[in-house]
Formats: C-alpha cells, structure tokens, sequence
C-alpha cells in the first residue's frame, strides 16, 4: 500500500502544477475542482491506453512508411498498470476489512478478467466458478 499512496501523491503533485500540495491547498480550491483534478489522475495515472498503430510518415517518393522508436517509454504504461492494479487491490482490502461482501462480489468479474490477462489463468478460472457458484448454483441464503 505504500507503494500505491506514493504513487498518488506523486499524480496529485503532476496534476496540481505545485511543488508541494500544500502550495496547492493554498489556492483554496473548489470541491469541484479537486473531483475534477481526481478524475484526471484516475485517467491519466491509472486508465491504461489501447496501444495504437506505428505513427506514419512521408518518406521521400511520398509513400507512407511506419516509423517506430526504438527507445520506447516502457516505465509509464506500466506504472499505470501497476497504479490500477493496486487501486483494486486497495478496494478489496477496504470491503473485506468493512465485511463488504457485495462490493468483494462487484469486483469478482474484474479481478477475473486481471487475472486472465496477465496470464493467471487458474486464479481467473477459480473467480468465475465462485460466480457461477454465487449467482446460479448456490441458493440466496448460503450465497
């Protein structure tokens, strides 16, 4: 978790423009402008972009040939990556230590489609049996 705080405080120093928040907390900001602030750091730090196609440019017949770095920036997608992924790993803790469990259950679709994306695909198939189970097999009052 003290990976994830850092992380946010980090965003909220980028988005704010201040050196330090408190700098920030100096201009007497708006609830609005901070959920708006919020909503940019939610997108900007932790919303992982679709990878897009190699930007084109003009060679000299006027053709179009892809062009690609080679010194590709690897470290941003990724901590955003790992921003998300701790952003659901704080939400579990935050239900389970509430004894949440609706809310564990919103997450369970969510956290099975993590799973199967990075590759975890027996944590992923353990989740969907628990919502097949929840949802279709056990009745109400045991789910």
């Amino acid at each position: 978790m003290q990976i994830l705080h850092g992380l946010i405080l980090n965003a909220w120093k980028k988005e704010c423009g201040h050196a330090t928040l408190e700098g920030y907390a100096r201009t007497k900001p708006s609830a609005a402008s901070i959920l708006e602030k919020a909503r940019n750091i939610l997108v900007k730090f932790a919303t992982p972009l679709i990878p897009q196609e190699p930007i084109s440019s003009k060679t000299k017949d006027n053709s179009s040939a892809p062009t690609t770095s080679t010194q590709k920036d690897i470290v941003y997608p990724n901590t955003v990556l790992l921003t998300r992924d701790l952003l659901y790993v704080a939400e579990l803790i935050s239900a389970t230590a509430a004894g949440d469990f609706g809310r564990i259950e919103d997450m369970l679709p969510d956290l099975a489609c993590v799973f199967r994306g990075a590759g975890s695909n027996n944590y992923s198939t353990e989740i969907l049996h628990l919502i097949f189970n929840l949802k279709e097999v056990w009745t109400p009052e045991f789910g």
